[in-house]
């Protein structure tokens, strides 16, 4: 736990530990050439397509291959987590999740992605609160508004399951 503004913020060392990985990657990488960037792009439209066929384990080695070619790339962690999403697999949608967010921090699907995760392995205030922090940059986003009320919803009836709410 940490202070943030004189409020608590709890850090999940999942998701810490999977910026950190990313970080020592993208800097043994070093400098991404134009062909990287294309390699990336080839891999990552057949990912699209894979994705777009319901082939989810297709699309995760599409963009894991083209993480390879340009880990900077935001919407391929954000690509790759909504296959794991949709394959139930909430941990690992949550490192993608929170790689995204570090390398675009201000984008309303990266918000959107860490939230969706968070609900998936049960962190449900954390969902809210990135759900929220998403509706501070962008007020009128539904999906987001959407999100936050169904993680408090299922916050408080876990609380309430747990005995720590009446």
């Amino acid at each position: 736990v940490v202070k943030k503004d004189g409020d608590e913020e709890v850090i999940w060392e999942d998701e810490v530990e999977a910026v950190e990985e990313w970080k020592k990657v993208k800097e043994e990488m070093g400098v991404i050439t134009e062909k990287n960037k294309e390699e990336a792009k080839k891999e990552k439209s057949l990912g699209n397509a894979a994705f777009g066929s319901g082939n989810y384990s297709d699309a995760i080695v599409h963009y894991t291959a083209a993480m390879k070619s340009d880990p900077t790339e935001h919407t391929l962690y954000s690509n790759r987590c909504a296959c794991y999403l949709k394959l139930k697999d909430g941990p690992l949608a949550l490192k993608d999740a929170a790689v995204t967010r570090e390398i675009k921090g201000d984008w309303s699907k990266g918000y959107h992605r860490l939230a969706t995760a968070r609900m998936m392995v049960g962190r449900f205030q954390a969902a809210a609160e990135i759900a929220w922090e998403g509706l501070k940059d962008e007020p009128g986003n539904k999906e987001l508004k959407t999100i936050m009320q169904d993680a408090v919803k299922k916050g408080r009836k876990e609380a309430k399951k747990n005995g720590k709410l009446e």
